[in-house]
């Protein structure tokens, strides 16, 4: 599959809505020919809606004080793939002023600071494997998946581990059916 890097001093990718789709699948050896997109910058990817639909997105973020690797003004929606979200400064991995839906696939979100995955309203999980790690604290700087609604997971592995110990809180409530792996202390406030 074709990759596409996109280094900016900025944002890297700044968009209304983006829709990215994944093709291929593997090669002869077991290796993974799917399109790849990495994206390095002060924040990553920056846009109203993003739907990400298989394929590897790769974000890495190394900003002063706000190097959010995905952001979205209103809704992130992952349909598998592989998606990778990387900061080294104090801020979110994957972060939605709405919704984050993850409809299987890989989903990692690795941040010094702030949230892995923070949504002010719903984050819905559906199968896959979905890994958030925080270390470091801040204001409302507890947790690595985060919600200010309701916490869905469905199925799937969710490792999740922050500083303080909470790997899940949200203000609404906290739902969990199916998981077939799930490391994380749970909060609801």
């Amino acid at each position: 599959g074709a990759t596409l890097a996109v280094t900016n001093a900025y944002y890297a990718i700044e968009a209304c809505n983006l829709a990215i789709y994944g093709q291929g699948g593997t090669d002869a050896t077991g290796k993974s020919t799917e399109g790849q997109i990495r994206v390095t910058g002060l924040i990553g990817i920056r846009m109203n809606n993003l739907t990400i639909n298989g394929g590897q997105v790769i974000t890495t973020t190394n900003g002063k004080g706000n190097g959010n690797c995905i952001w979205a003004w209103e809704n992130i929606i992952i349909n598998g793939g592989k998606v990778d979200a990387t900061s080294n400064d104090k801020a979110y991995g994957i972060y939605a002023h709405r919704d984050i839906t993850i409809n299987g696939g890989e989903v990692k979100a690795t941040v010094n600071g702030l949230f892995g995955i923070r949504a002010e309203r719903d984050v819905t999980i559906n199968d896959g494997q979905v890994t958030a790690t925080s270390s470091s604290a801040g204001i409302m700087a507890h947790s690595d998946i985060f919600s200010h609604g309701n916490v869905n997971i469905s199925g799937g592995q969710v490792p999740a581990t922050g500083r303080d110990g909470s790997g899940i809180r949200a203000y609404g409530n906290v739902t969990i059916s199916g998981c077939t792996f799930l490391k994380a202390e749970i909060n609801t406030k």
